[in-house]
């Protein structure tokens, strides 16, 4: 697993860290939003993972953002693209681990979605998609 630059962060803000709604589901919740624990909704996709930790990448995002990422008006990569980026190690049993306030630019490219990925496969449209 790669290792984080950022700033180790209180792994208790983002608890419960529950799906409120599963956005996309692939042997498990992997893009899901959810509330921390101040209420804020936030977005969660995962981004990595080894035999003891899955990575999520975590943003808190608007009810308008949200409903452009579902019409395919708005990319993953542009969706994770926010002031307020952190990185969260999740245990296989659901229990926090460690989280990290990051800059997505110090991200690892091969951990991000590409560029022009939406939320699903049936909201692409050629002409979005960028090498």
């Amino acid at each position: 697993m790669w290792r984080i630059t950022g700033k180790r962060v209180d792994v208790g803000l983002f608890q419960p860290f529950k799906p409120e709604e599963v956005l996309y589901d692939f042997d498990g919740p992997r893009t899901f939003m959810h509330r921390d624990r101040g209420g804020q909704l936030c977005l969660a996709h995962w981004c990595d993972e080894d035999e003891e930790i899955t990575r999520f990448l975590v943003v808190p995002l608007t009810k308008q953002l949200v409903k452009k990422l579902k019409e395919g008006e708005l990319t993953l990569l542009d969706a994770l693209n926010q002031p307020r980026l952190w990185a969260l190690d999740v245990t296989h049993c659901g229990e926090l681990r460690e989280a990290w306030l990051v800059e997505i630019t110090d991200l690892p490219q091969d951990v991000l979605p590409h560029p022009g990925t939406m939320l699903l496969r049936s909201l692409e449209r050629p002409d979005r998609i960028t090498s």
